[in-house]
């Protein structure tokens, strides 16, 4: 039932029965056709030349018309911005603007008032749910509105179906939004993604992705049954179709389930997928959604990883039995090397008168071998035991230990003429006593050793505390090292020098690196050609 606003004796019976006819043409007209049968209605009943609905867009401070009547005729897809203008009175204040006459002079930039000439307004703003401006209805003449009072009730009558109409457009235009959104990220998307009808088995829509991984076709898919995008069977024996068909199952009891599965192309190639699987709820729980994500890059890295996993095992498992194997041969060769080495003895005690000038030379060498071949067999058992024994840590004062190696390598600094300067050292360390002994020893004589002959060599020990360790040093202005020698000289028996020029297995820094390793620390030089050398090492605290 429409009811009609109150009137005061001022309005005729003329004007009762245009109120009438208006609401008699529209009880019957419904959906899209109620704004522009309303608009066009009030116009040539209430002789009125423009009248329209308009719709907010609050993001572009616009209206959108829905229906505007002007001149006896419908304007299609007007838009225009609120500034400047009596509406943007109606829509930001939320209330009736009224405006008898002379309205282009109160808002002299409003263009389209002059365009419509436009003396009188009157502006009615629309309410949502929410009670929130969604719009307005407004009514411009181009002459002076007198009745405007009366104009106003009449906007009130039919501003709440106005309303309810333009949610309607609202409501409609959000899910077609959201369907296009929706439309974009299905297409666009990333990953393959499939929408798979289960109980007729068949795929009902798929995307550009999903196309691309199986180098397929939309004709294709819609003719083809989806095992013929498997293999027969996943890496792990089991039937393909088995497999998804389980994993179907779970997630038709679970709602959703993830897993690993080899697709096939239609080229025949495999590619494995991080394959998602959700049901959707009611009224369409018919359908499930497939998401599948290409792992093959991951696949193949995990395949080579496990073949050097596989190499490293082999290798370590090697180099541990030959490690075994040159501890127990250094120690079993000891012992002939020490008869050698005795009967060598005799034989020059006894025999000495017996040899000539050469056979005495011969004599020196065999004793020099022996001697050069003991002092490689201690090293060769030294490196050895660094990773065949386990290490014992205790709180050594390196204090006193750097002054046990001082006093052991007494006569040898005496003979070099070397200076060994000590800087503050830690108190206590946790570290291996006897390796930690032989790591500073070997890194002193090592400086004690390549002296430059013309200058007087210095030596300087110290150390440096950090956040979560311990830096140490041992610099000399010794000979010095080519960078491109500075790797090389932590490798096993590398030596740079031949034994005419100084004596030494090869062995001693590598066996320095190897015990700071084994400390879970790290050990590196720093040096120049004829500028001596500084070895750095860390021990953790």
């Amino acid at each position: 039932m429409t009811y009609l606003p109150q009137m005061n004796s001022q309005h005729s019976e003329q004007t009762r029965s245009i109120l009438y006819r208006i609401n008699e043409s529209m009880a019957l007209t419904t959906g899209g056709n109620y704004l522009k049968t309303l608009v066009k209605n009030m116009s040539e009943n209430l002789d009125v030349p423009h009248i329209l609905i308009g719709l907010y867009e609050e993001k572009e401070n616009s209206i959108i018309t829905k229906a505007f009547w002007s001149d006896n005729k419908y304007i299609e897809n007007f838009s225009y911005n609120l500034s400047c203008t009596p509406c943007e009175l109606v829509i930001k204040e939320g209330r009736v603007q009224r405006f008898g006459k002379g309205v282009q002079d109160l808002f002299p930039k409003d263009k389209d008032l002059v365009d419509l000439s436009a003396e009188s307004y009157i502006g009615l703003p629309l309410m949502g749910g929410d009670n929130e401006v969604i719009g307005h209805i407004v009514v411009m003449d181009t002459k002076p509105m007198w009745d405007i009072d009366f104009m106003e009730s009449l906007l009130q009558l039919y501003a709440a179906r106005i309303s309810f109409e333009l949610e309607k457009i609202n409501h409609k235009k959000t899910i077609q939004e959201k369907d296009l959104q929706y439309e974009l990220l299905f297409e666009n998307a990333f990953d393959g993604i499939m929408i798979f009808h289960i109980y007729e088995g068949r795929m009902v829509s798929w995307n550009r992705k999903f196309c691309e991984y199986l180098k397929t076709t939309d004709e294709e898919i819609r003719r083809l049954d989806p095992g013929a995008y498997m293999p027969k069977f996943q890496p792990d024996g089991r039937g393909s179709v088995d497999v998804a068909t389980d994993y179907l199952r779970i997630a038709l009891e679970k709602g959703k389930v993830q897993y690993e599965f080899v697709h096939q192309a239609r080229d025949g190639e495999l590619y494995h997928t991080e394959t998602t699987v959700c049901v959707l709820p009611e009224p369409s729980s018919h359908l499930a959604v497939y998401i599948y994500k290409e792992i093959n890059a991951r696949k193949k890295a995990e395949e080579e990883l496990k073949t050097k996993n596989i190499q490293l095992e082999k290798y370590i498992d090697s180099n541990l039995q030959l490690e075994n194997f040159a501890y127990i041969a250094s120690h079993d060769m000891k012992e002939p090397l020490r008869t050698i080495g005795n009967f060598t003895q005799l034989l020059k005690r006894r025999y000495k008168d017996k040899f000539d000038e050469e056979g005495e030379e011969f004599l020196e060498f065999i004793i020099s071998g022996v001697k050069s071949m003991n002092r490689l067999i201690n090293d060769v058992l030294s490196y050895s035991r660094v990773n065949s024994q386990e290490y014992d840590l205790e709180e050594v004062n390196l204090v006193h230990l750097l002054f046990n190696i001082t006093n052991n390598l007494r006569e040898t600094i005496r003979e070099t003429e070397a200076e060994l300067i000590i800087g503050d050292m830690p108190e206590t360390i946790k570290v291996n006593k006897t390796s930690c002994t032989q790591l500073f020893q070997n890194l002193i004589v090592n400086a004690l050793k390549f002296h430059q002959q013309d200058k007087k060599n210095i030596i300087e020990v110290g150390s440096k505390r950090r956040e979560k360790d311990w830096l140490f040093w041992v610099k000399d202005n010794g000979i010095g090292i080519a960078p491109e020698y500075h790797n090389r000289i932590f490798v096993l028996f590398k030596k740079l020098h031949n034994k005419s020029e100084y004596i030494g297995t090869g062995i001693g820094l590598a066996l320095c690196k190897k015990i700071v390793e084994k400390h879970n620390g790290e050990m590196w030089v720093e040096s120049e050609l004829g500028k001596g050398a500084t070895f750095y090492f860390i021990l953790p605290d």
